[in-house]
C-alpha cells in the first residue's frame, strides 16, 4: 500500500518523517534517503477531497533558520517519483545557498497534479500554504515550474512564508518590505553571466555570434531566448508545449531577424540534443544528461537553468572526459535565490543590488570552480559540491575555516582556492 492512500485511509493530514526515528514501513526508503542525503525533515500532506499530495522536504539548515525553495506543480508517475524530486531539489538549495554565500537553508515541496487539467486549483493552493504556515518558517516557500507570482501572492493570505511576491506587493505592517516580482527573468541574466564566465574561461571569447541551443523556452528560457537575442546570439530552441513553441515564433519571427543572425529557429524536443552549438542551454526539468543524450551532444559548454540536470553524478565525468565544461546547475542557476533572498533583507528589496550581487557572484564562482576542475581534473560537479558541502561544514564546527574543510587527491583546497584567486583576481 503506498504511502499517501495509508495517510487517507487513517485521515492523516501531515505526516513528518525524521530521520532515525520510526516510521511507517512504506516510508523507511525514505528515511535511508534522508540520511544518505543529510536531510532535518520531510512533511507528506494529504488532502483527498481536494486532490492535494504534497512533499516538503527540508535538506539543511546549518547556515540559517529559514529552507528556501520553490514549489512547483507537475504530473508525477509516482510518489517516489514525487518525494525524490523534493529531496533532490532541496539538497541543491542548500548547495545553491552555501556556494552563494546566502544564511539560508535548502528546501523544496513538490506537488501532484497537472496544471493543463485544471488540478492547481485556488483550494488546493490554499491549503497548501496553511501546511506550509504550521511550520512556522522552517520552509519558506516561493515560485518554480507552473507557479506564478500571482500564486505566491493568493498563498500570501494564508502564510508570511512566501517569497517572490510581485513588485507591487507592499506589506503595510512592514512598510520597507517589497516584493521582488517574477525571478525568472532574473534567473535568465544570471544564465547569461554564467555563459559569458564560461565562454571567457574556456577561450577568452564572448557570447556574440556564438550559438546556443535552447532545451525549453517556458519561464526561464523565453526570456533567455530575449537576453541571447538581444546579445545578438544565434539561438536552436525546442519545447514540448506547442503554445510555447508558437510564442517563440511569435517573439523571434525569422523576417525580422538582424543581419548578423544565422538562425533563430526551432527543432524538435528530440533533435536539440544533435544540433552543432557552443552551449548546450538545458532550461526544463532535471535529469536530461545522461549516458544517452550526453555522446550527442556537439558542444564546449553545458551552461542552463534546469535543476539537477545530470541524471547522476556520474554524468558529470562523462561530460568531463568528453571534454565538455559544464557549469553546474546550482552555481548557475543561483540569481533566482539571490532574488528572493533579498526580498527578506531589513532594508527593503534593492533591484541594483541584486543585479550587482548576481554579476559578481555567478562568474565569480563558475571560474573558481572551472579552474579547480582543471588543476585537479576532476569534474566541475564534483568540484561545486565540495565546496558547497565545505562552506556547511565549516559552520557547523566554527573551528574549522572553509579553506582547511576538505582534501581531494592529496591537495587542499586551500592552496587551489588561493591559486585561483591569484590567478582570476578575485576572493571567494
Amino acid at each position: 500500500m503506498k504511502i499517501f492512500d495509508i495517510m487517507a485511509e487513517r485521515s492523516i493530514t501531515l505526516l513528518t518523517i525524521l530521520p532515525g526515528y520510526g516510521v511507517l514501513e512504506e516510508a523507511k526508503w525514505i528515511t535511508q534517503k534522508m540520511r544518505e542525503m543529510g536531510h532535518e525533515k520531510v512533511v507528506l500532506i494529504c488532502y483527498p477531497d481536494i486532490k492535494l499530495k504534497a512533499c516538503i522536504a527540508i535538506h539543511d539548515r546549518t547556515l540559517g533558520k529559514h529552507a528556501i525553495g520553490g514549489w512547483r506543480i507537475l504530473p508525477y508517475e509516482s510518489e517516489e517519483e514525487l518525494i525524490s524530486d523534493a529531496l533532490r531539489l532541496s539538497q541543491a538549495m542548500s548547495f545553491k545557498a552555501s556556494l552563494a554565500g546566502l544564511c539560508r537553508g535548502g528546501g523544496k515541496c513538490t506537488v501532484w497534479g497537472d496544471p493543463m487539467k485544471g488540478e492547481k486549483t485556488v483550494e488546493l493552493m490554499m491549503k497548501l500554504a496553511e501546511a506550509i504556515n504550521i511550520l512556522n518558517g522552517e520552509y519558506v516557500t516561493a515560485e518554480d515550474m507552473n507557479v506564478s507570482a500571482r500564486d505566491i501572492l493568493l498563498m500570501r493570505t494564508k502564510t508570511r512564508f512566501a517569497v517572490g511576491l510581485p513588485s507591487t506587493f507592499s506589506d503595510p505592517e512592514t512598510p520597507a518590505y517589497k516584493g521582488s516580482g517574477d525571478p525568472s527573468p532574473v534567473t535568465a541574466l544570471g544564465i547569461v553571466h554564467g555563459m559569458e564566465a564560461a565562454l571567457d574561461f574556456l577561450s577568452g571569447e564572448v557570447l556574440r555570434h556564438k550559438t546556443v541551443a535552447l532545451q525549453g523556452v517556458g519561464h526561464v528560457g523565453m526570456p533567455l531566448a530575449e537576453y541571447l537575442y538581444n546579445k545578438e546570439v544565434n539561438v536552436i530552441a525546442c519545447d514540448t508545449n506547442p503554445q510555447r513553441v508558437s510564442e517563440f515564433h511569435r517573439r523571434f519571427h525569422q523576417s525580422s531577424a538582424p543581419d548578423w543572425r544565422e538562425y533563430f529557429k526551432v527543432v524538435s524536443a528530440e533533435d536539440i540534443y544533435d544540433q552543432e552549438c557552443d552551449i548546450f542551454a538545458p532550461c526544463t526539468v532535471g535529469g536530461v544528461l545522461n549516458e544517452k543524450t550526453i555522446p550527442r551532444l556537439k558542444c564546449k559548454i553545458v551552461a542552463g537553468s534546469a535543476n539537477n540536470v545530470l541524471c547522476c553524478d556520474d554524468c558529470g565525468k562523462i561530460l568531463f572526459d568528453r571534454g565538455i565544461l559544464l557549469a553546474p546547475d546550482f552555481v548557475i542557476n543561483a540569481a533566482g535565490l539571490i532574488n528572493v533572498d533579498d526580498e527578506l533583507n531589513h532594508k527593503g528589496y534593492n533591484t541594483m543590488r541584486v543585479q550587482d550581487n548576481i554579476a559578481r557572484i555567478i562568474p565569480q564562482n563558475l571560474k573558481k570552480i572551472f579552474f579547480i576542475s582543471r588543476e585537479l581534473k576532476k569534474p566541475a560537479n564534483e568540484v561545486a559540491y565540495a565546496l558547497a558541502r565545505a562552506r556547511i561544514r565549516s559552520k557547523k564546527h566554527d573551528q574549522q575555516l572553509l579553506k582547511k574543510e576538505l582534501r581531494i587527491r592529496g591537495k587542499t583546497l586551500s592552496s587551489l582556492l588561493d591559486k585561483a584567486e591569484e590567478e582570476l583576481g578575485s576572493s571567494l
